[in-house]
């Protein structure tokens, strides 16, 4: 499996799910387990895809589905539930929507959570699920601590997300 073909269910376009029979064949007649040779390429596709790998409308693609995640947290932050799981917070990591900072691990949690509490998280028609808002905060929290270029932040979301899509 090509990353040009993992990399297009982003964009709605052939992806994972298509497995090659022939190494599903060969893997079978090898007693191999076939899970685990597809987690393998999902853990090489994550670790190895190098930011000029993804192509310009792909990171065109993340750049909204980031927008819109902002936007989700930002309003999910708002509410009263979320304000009372965020307090106490103390940290690094922004909580969004907030003067709150958290240590990364909280802050994904917060606001991931607050990127679903109001349901406007995106979708993706495609998995059936949300992965922007699964990746999202996890990037940003870990990225907040780094000296990452906007390309590099965009790379991992699109790369994140799309191993969400495939799990």
């Amino acid at each position: 499996i090509t990353r040009t073909r993992f990399i297009g269910g982003l964009l709605g376009r052939e992806g994972l799910s298509t497995v090659d029979n022939k190494a599903y064949d060969t893997a079978q007649m090898q007693g191999r387990d076939m899970m685990m040779d597809y987690r393998d390429q999902v853990a090489d596709f994550a670790a190895n895809t190098p930011s000029a790998a993804l192509p310009p409308e792909v990171i065109d693609r993340t750049a909204l589905i980031l927008a819109d995640c902002l936007g989700a947290i930002a309003g999910g932050a708002a509410e009263p539930e979320m304000q009372r799981l965020s307090a106490g917070a103390q940290g690094t990591a922004v909580v969004i929507g907030t003067a709150l900072r958290a240590d990364p691990a909280r802050a994904a949690f917060l606001n991931g959570t607050a990127g679903t509490v109001l349901e406007m998280d995106e979708g993706n028609q495609f998995c059936k699920g949300h992965p922007g808002m699964h990746t999202v905060p996890a990037a940003l929290a870990f990225a907040g601590g780094m000296a990452v270029s906007g390309r590099d932040l965009l790379s991992a979301i699109a790369i994140g997300y799309e191993v969400g899509a495939r799990i």
